[in-house]
């Protein structure tokens, strides 16, 4: 089972195209049994601080192992999912 936190920022674009990159994985991976935890890092500062995370948007896979903090230059789908995959 695929285990997501998405890190995001109301205020950024690019936390938006991280959005839908996260999006696009979830409907490839609809019957995988896939949760994606959605994150707003001004809200959450605790939790960010906790995780690590200092800048949105951030995904940080917590399952399957290893766990990973992937900040992408470019937030596509494609993208991603190579990213997530290609381990």
């Amino acid at each position: 089972m695929w285990l997501l936190r998405l890190y995001i920022s109301h205020e950024d674009d690019r936390s938006y195209a991280a959005l839908n990159a996260v999006n696009e994985f979830l409907e490839k991976h609809r019957n995988s049994g896939c949760k994606v935890q959605i994150i707003d890092i001004k809200s959450q500062e605790e939790l960010a601080s906790k995780d690590g995370v200092k800048e949105a948007p951030t995904l940080l896979k917590l399952g399957p192992p290893p766990t990973r903090k992937l900040r992408p230059k470019r937030w596509d789908a494609p993208s991603l999912i190579a990213e997530l995959e290609g381990e």
